[in-house]
């Protein structure tokens, strides 16, 4: 008669299973702790690789460090316009859907500094934005006219929903400022921007130092469901370049000013 099986075997089973065990659990952490690592200290070039197509175009070189923190040589926009190197801080928290970046530009063009966080979708900011560029950057803008002088500027401030500032601070200075066009060059002095935001509502002004060949005095208020704009362009100067050139906002009254109101959908009433 056949009877149970000896204890030891059962025991050699068991030991075994719990010896398989033992070997998936260290496998498990094993693998944890060079994902975590890697993760931790993931080499910016690795990173630039992963995104591959979520950078839409933009090639970067020279790139070192870590993701999170990292310098590249050089990064060149689709269109081939070369930003610069850039330097870069990056929350490890941007895998729980949080991103703070702090960035750090400068090229032959300028340089813009500046901190963004997003925490949720609806939830983004930029924070101590600052910049001083070329103010060439403005030539696609300007059709045939070639805009002349440095670009500089301040955020410290700007809370978004979607692309809309609800709250803002800015001001923006072109000094130098000159355009030159088919009759020559109209220089303009230094030009300011002031804008801020409130509840959504963007208010903003424009003029210039008195120093230059055109008067120039504009304001606008604006917010997701409309703005409203007027701009006055006054010579100071009654030389052709300049009377062609504020000539291409409107016609001229007799003292040789052009005024020009605009507005759009549903505008604010005032204006600053």
């Amino acid at each position: 008669m056949i009877g149970p099986p000896p204890i030891g075997l059962k025991r050699d089973e068991r030991y075994s299973g719990l010896k398989w065990i033992r070997w998936v659990v260290v496998i498990v952490l094993f693998l944890c702790v060079t994902l975590g690592l890697l993760y931790w200290f993931l080499p910016a070039s690795l990173a630039v690789g992963l995104l591959g197509s979520r950078l839409h175009g933009m090639t970067f070189s020279g790139v070192s460090g870590s993701l999170w923190k990292g310098h590249a040589q050089s990064i060149v926009l689709p269109d081939g316009v070369a930003l610069g190197a850039a330097d870069w801080e990056l929350g490890r928290d941007v895998v729980l859907g949080r991103t703070h970046l702090v960035l750090h530009i400068e090229g032959p063009s300028g340089r813009f500094d500046g901190r963004y966080d997003q925490v949720t979708a609806d939830s983004r900011a930029w924070h101590d934005v600052s910049f001083d560029m070329d103010a060439a950057v403005l030539t696609p803008a300007m059709g045939d006219l070639r805009p002349r002088g440095r670009l500089s500027g301040n955020v410290p401030e700007a809370l978004m929903q979607g692309s809309w500032p609800m709250t803002m601070r800015a001001n923006l200075h072109w000094a130098d400022a000159s355009v030159g066009t088919p009759e020559g060059q109209v220089m303009l002095g230094r030009l300011d921007l002031d804008a801020s935001s409130a509840a959504g509502v963007v208010k903003a002004t424009l003029g210039d130092d008195g120093n230059g060949s055109v008067q120039i005095r504009g304001a606008m208020m604006a917010s997701p469901i409309g703005w409203r704009g007027q701009l006055t362009l006054k010579p100071r100067i009654a030389d052709t370049a300049t009377r062609h050139f504020i000539a291409r906002y409107g016609v001229p009254g007799a003292d040789g000013t052009v005024h020009i109101q605009r507005k759009a959908g549903l505008a604010p009433a005032e204006m600053p």
